[in-house]
């Protein structure tokens, strides 16, 4: 009762009444305890706390569960101690993000530009209170393949969890993110982009690097469901967009105790 009295003053809110229900409730030693534990707790707060024993409690117990199962856009935020990123391969920019600046580049055969591979964004960052159905910023998932008649656009896109973690950028390999497992993935087909002649193929300029290739970019939207990370992968990108794929996790584990 008073870790969880403690994690709502951390957040900034007041709590006036302490609700005891269940088997235990009936005990007189116990109300006893807890409504002279509170009283303390009241002059150390500066405001008073009740404690309030329901004459029928299952009514109020389902009663609240109803109301949270129709409404869970309104459920309470939580504070999450762990975070939760997408493996990606990033445009080499080392003026701009520090954790480039560690590493050689890759140069991708295909379009011959610089890339960093195998980082990891953390898009939920340990420490974050997260609301319920939080949406993130999209993250834009980019794909070269070589040009040819036949080939298959097969993207892969993996979610990795860190106890640790929280800077993004830095190699899966980094020191950083040591200790990061795959928590999740989803698989996108993206073929039909070629079937449907909605893509066309990219040629190099004279003098420029790489040579012809398709180019394949759809959004990643991740959003806090419940108890649940579910990530959706949308076409065409930078707006509405189409569902392709969906996948989900569950990070309920992953909630501090006595915030969900």
């Amino acid at each position: 009762m008073t870790e969880q009295l403690e994690l709502a003053r951390v957040q900034g809110l007041e709590v006036h009444k302490v609700i005891l229900i269940g088997g235990f409730a009936a005990s007189p030693s116990l109300k006893w305890f807890l409504e002279k534990e509170l009283l303390k707790l009241s002059k150390i707060y500066g405001s008073e706390i009740r404690l309030l024993r329901p004459e029928t409690p299952g009514t109020a117990v389902a009663s609240g569960a109803v109301l949270r199962a129709l409404n869970k856009e309104d459920g309470p935020a939580r504070l999450i101690p762990s975070s939760y990123g997408f493996l990606r391969t990033e445009f080499y920019e080392p003026q701009v993000t520090p954790a480039h600046r560690v590493v050689r580049p890759w140069y991708d055969p295909l379009d011959g530009n610089p890339y960093v591979k195998n980082t990891i964004d953390w898009v939920v960052k340990k420490g974050e209170l997260v609301n319920a159905g939080k949406v993130y910023e999209p993250l834009r998932m980019c794909h070269t393949f070589p040009a040819g008649r036949n080939q298959e656009f097969v993207c892969k896109e993996q979610l990795y969890v860190s106890d640790t973690s929280t800077e993004s950028s830095y190699r899966k390999s980094d020191e950083k993110n040591k200790g990061a497992e795959l928590a999740g993935e989803i698989v996108v087909d993206m073929t039909f982009l070629r079937r449907e002649n909605l893509i066309q193929v990219v040629t190099p300029a004279p003098g420029e690097k790489g040579r012809k290739h398709y180019r394949v970019e759809f959004d990643l939207v991740i959003t806090v469901d419940g108890r649940n990370l579910r990530y959706v992968a949308k076409y065409p990108p930078g707006g509405e967009g189409e569902v392709l794929e969906e996948g989900q996790t569950c990070i309920a584990a992953a909630f501090l105790p006595g915030t969900n």
